[in-house]
C-alpha cells in the first residue's frame, strides 16, 4: 500500500527541469558554434546567396511584370516621388497671394 505522506511527484516539474537543461546545452553548443571561423565563413556564403537570389528575383518580376504591362515597384516609387513634387507645388501655388 502507498504511503499517504509521500509526495505525489510532478511530472511537469520533472519535464520543465529537462527543458532547461536541454536549452543550456544548447545554448552552450551552439554559442561555441557561432563563435568559429567556419561559421563566419558559412554565414557570410550563405548571405552571399541570399543577396544573390534576392537580385535575380527582382530582377525576373521586373521582366516578368514588364511583359504583362504592369508597374515595377521602382516604378510606383518614381511615380509616387513625383506626385508628391507636384502636390508641393500646387500647394506653394495657393499659397502665393493673387496679383490683381
Amino acid at each position: 500500500m502507498a504511503d499517504p505522506t509521500s509526495p505525489i511527484p510532478d511530472p511537469v516539474a520533472a519535464w520543465r527541469s529537462w527543458i532547461s537543461q536541454s536549452e543550456q546545452q544548447w545554448n552552450a553548443l551552439l554559442n561555441q558554434a557561432m563563435g568559429s571561423d567556419q561559421y563566419s565563413q558559412w554565414m557570410g556564403r550563405m548571405m552571399e546567396t541570399y543577396v544573390m537570389m534576392q537580385k535575380n528575383m527582382a530582377e525576373s518580376m521586373s521582366r516578368y511584370l514588364g511583359a504583362l504591362n504592369l508597374p515595377t515597384q521602382t516604378s510606383v516609387e518614381e511615380l509616387k516621388t513625383e506626385v508628391s513634387r507636384l502636390s508641393a507645388q500646387i500647394d506653394q501655388l495657393r499659397a502665393e497671394p493673387v496679383a490683381g
